[in-house]
C-alpha cells in the first residue's frame, strides 16, 4: 500500500496472450498507471569461487583481503571521512549474516528470517555473498576487525532474496517490494543488487528474440514502477 502497488490472484490458469489482454483491459481505467505479468525469474549469484585455496593472484596492482579498496584508491577518500555526511545503502542479495562481526545492519533485512528458517530446515543452503557485498560496501571502519568497507558512515540495510522466493524463484513484484521498502520506507539513496538472470541474460547476449522480450519486459515494468 505504501506505492500503491497490488498484486491480482487469478482463480484460473490463463495462457501469455490472455494475461497481455488482461493487462492492456486494466491500463485503459483512468486510474491505472500501469499493469504488467509477474515474471517469474531465478537469480544467479554464484561468482565467487568456493574453492577452498581460491585465492586472488595479481601482478603489480593491490593484494590482500583489503586490495579492493587500494584497488580505487578508497583511502585517498577517507582522508576526508571526518567531512562525509552519512548514508543509506540497500542490498538486494540472497541472505546476510546478521551476526558478522565486522557488519552492522540498521535492522534485520527484510526475508531474512524467512531464510534463516529455510536453512534450519535444509530447505536451502547457506551462501555468502550477501555477506560478501554487503562487507565490500560498508564493512565497520576503524574496528581492528576483517576489512573496510567502501563507505564510512553507513547506516546499512537488507532485502533477501531467498527469503523472499517461493520454489527457488523470485518475481518481478518483489523486485519491486524491495525497493519499495529500501527506497521509499528506509530512504536509501544507494543500492547495490549485484545479481543476474542465468539461461535468460546467457540467450538475450546471443540475440536471441524470445529471452530479449521478456527482460526488456521486465526492466519496463520495474522503469514504470520507480
Amino acid at each position: 500500500e505504501t506505492v500503491a502497488e497490488y498484486q491480482i490472484l487469478l482463480n484460473k490458469a490463463l495462457s501469455y496472450a490472455e494475461i497481455k489482454e488482461l493487462e492492456s483491459t486494466f491500463e485503459a481505467f483512468d486510474w491505472v498507471v500501469y499493469a504488467s505479468p509477474n515474471y517469474a525469474m531465478k537469480f544467479d549469484t554464484e561468482y565467487i569461487p568456493n574453492d577452498k585455496k581460491w585465492k586472488n593472484e595479481w601482478d603489480k596492482v593491490p593484494e590482500g583481503s583489503n586490495w579492493g579498496m587500494e584497488a580505487i584508491d578508497a583511502p585517498g577518500a577517507w582522508e576526508y571521512k571526518e567531512q562525509m555526511s552519512s548514508v543509506n545503502i540497500g542490498v538486494i542479495d540472497n541472505m546476510f549474516d546478521i551476526h558478522h562481526k565486522d557488519l552492522n545492519f540498521a535492522e534485520k533485512p527484510l526475508g531474512e528470517q524467512l531464510a534463516e528458517n529455510a536453512i534450519s530446515k535444509n530447505e536451502i543452503k547457506w551462501n555468502n555473498h550477501g555477506t560478501h557485498t554487503s562487507g565490500t560496501i560498508a564493512a565497520l571502519f576503524d574496528n581492528d576487525e576483517g576489512v573496510s568497507g567502501g563507505s564510512v558512515n553507513t547506516n546499512l540495510y537488507g532485502f533477501s532474496t531467498r527469503g523472499a522466493e517461493s520454489d527457488q524463484y523470485n518475481d518481478s513484484h518483489l523486485l519491486n517490494v524491495a525497493f519499495g521498502y529500501l527506497i521509499v520506507q528506509k530512504k536509501c539513496s544507494v543500492i547495490n543488487i549485484s545479481m543476474g538472470f542465468d539461461q535468460m541474460t546467457f540467450e538475450a547476449s546471443r540475440n536471441e528474440t524470445y529471452a530479449t522480450e521478456q527482460i526488456n519486459s521486465i526492466a519496463s515494468q520495474i522503469e514504470k514502477f520507480l
